[in-house]
């Protein structure tokens, strides 16, 4: 099985939560394994600055197969640097689009 890591927009956006949820949900129907990095909020501690989140996405990446892009990723600075890392490390890279298309 699988392990997808989510990336796309964060910042500025406050509907991110249901975004990523609803990405999550969908793709753990079709059987994968979901990392989903808008849930860190919950569990880092209020005040934590954006380069520790990013130190946390990136080690998470590490433990995936493959990034999935969401609407909108490539206007997000955070996804950006995901996709690069993810693009390094050779790693699948997909919108999330063309895996639900699969």
């Amino acid at each position: 099985m699988s392990t997808l890591y989510i990336a796309g927009p964060i910042t500025g956006h406050e509907d991110y939560h249901q975004r990523f949820q609803e990405a999550r949900d969908a793709l753990e129907d079709m059987g994968f394994r979901v990392i989903n990095p808008a849930a860190l909020d919950q569990v880092l501690p209020a005040g934590s600055t954006w380069h520790e989140y990013m130190s946390i996405c990136l080690r998470l990446i590490r433990k995936a197969d493959a990034v999935i892009l969401l609407p909108g990723w490539e206007n997000s600075r955070g996804a950006c640097v995901e996709y690069g890392y993810a693009y390094a490390t050779d790693k699948v890279v997909m919108e999330l689009k063309e895996v639900l298309k699969v």
